[in-house]
């Protein structure tokens, strides 16, 4: 074989690895597509059918994730590898006013706290050390964080119910108090969790702080778990 039969023969072994991957990633393209897709085809199906589970009225982003479950599955912008699984749901009730909020525990030691309503809050929180928080003590209405004053927002006592792994009981009594930044953006928790009133003196605050998120970029994906109320619903 001359020169020119060796340089046509590399030329084509050339072309073909590279028709070769270009053909693969069209492939895995096509993959990642169709699986997002049939993710998002199970998605609004729930949506569809849980109308007569919760009402026409209720089906909004924030109300999906009022009904969040153990092994429900929580993306922030839907994006691919950006899901986060529910470890557990506790649902608190203020004993002042009624109000409820609820707050999932998520695998990577994250909670979500949801606040539903007209103007529904929702925010993300991660533990801090109780030590880096200066001024806290049952009544007073300022603390400071990392050279930033916390104003109280609200506090008080409520009762919960808790559902799969949260490292509460499940159920009983909490006592919280809550502090906000002047913006009203980022926030600092402290929640104890007992069985009666006269535990809560015997359990440690946990303080976590928290930032605003916007809950139109979260989406929820029933998990199909045998303890979810929405995957009973759909079977």
């Amino acid at each position: 074989m001359d020169v020119l039969g060796v340089i046509f023969v590399i030329i084509l072994i050339i072309i073909a690895i590279v028709a070769g991957l270009l053909f693969w990633r069209h492939y895995i393209k096509q993959k990642v597509e169709k699986e997002r897709a049939e993710s998002r085809a199970d998605y609004l199906k729930a949506s569809r059918e849980a109308d007569a589970y919760m009402g026409p009225d209720d089906l909004s982003p924030n109300s999906d994730l009022t009904r969040m479950q153990p092994g429900d599955w929580l993306s922030y912008l839907d994006l691919p590898g950006n899901k986060r699984m529910v470890k557990g749901v506790i649902e608190c009730t203020v004993d002042s006013t009624g109000y409820v909020w609820y707050e999932v525990h998520l695998e990577d030691n994250a909670w979500i706290s949801v606040e539903p309503g007209s103007n529904a809050e929702v925010t993300e929180w991660r533990n801090i050390p109780a030590g880096d928080v200066q001024g806290f003590a049952i009544g007073v209405m300022d603390i400071r964080y990392q050279d930033v004053t916390y104003s109280r927002n609200e506090a008080g006592y409520g009762s919960f119910a808790a559902r799969g792994n949260t490292d509460t009981p499940t159920r009983g009594r909490v006592e919280f108090a809550e502090f906000k930044t002047s913006d009203g953006e980022k926030y600092i928790s402290f929640e104890r969790f007992a069985l009666s009133d006269e535990a809560l003196d015997q359990v440690e605050f946990a303080v976590t702080h928290g930032e605003k998120l916007a809950h139109t970029l979260l989406t929820l994906y029933p998990g199909g778990n045998e303890g979810s109320e929405v995957a009973d619903e759909l079977k």
